[in-house]
């Protein structure tokens, strides 16, 4: 994956993003996706509640971990910044603690 990336900036693409669960990234593996040329890594919330999230990821603690890996990459030096978040329509009325 870094190859690819790296070919892909050095090829001149406007953007090299990345779009992921978050499950396996560390601060290691983001530095390295950096320093690669991925300027952009997406990373997708499903729903206003851990309780949502988990149960749509089928994998209990996902949303904290995402959660995580939103803060890791969300520090001031960093660049590598892109959250979707997707909504049940149940939870609509949950927006407002998100942000």
């Amino acid at each position: 994956m870094y190859e690819c990336a790296k070919l892909l900036s050095e090829a001149g693409t406007s953007h090299v993003s990345l779009v992921t669960n978050g499950y396996l990234m560390t601060k290691d593996i983001a530095y390295q996706l950096k320093k690669n040329g991925i300027d952009r890594i997406q990373i997708s919330i499903d729903g206003a509640s851990p309780n949502t999230h988990d149960r749509l990821r089928n994998k209990n603690g996902a949303f904290k971990g995402n959660c995580q890996v939103v803060i890791l990459i969300s520090h001031k030096e960093s660049t590598l910044k892109d959250v979707d978040m997707i909504y049940e329509i149940n939870e609509l009325n949950q927006i407002e603690k998100i942000y």
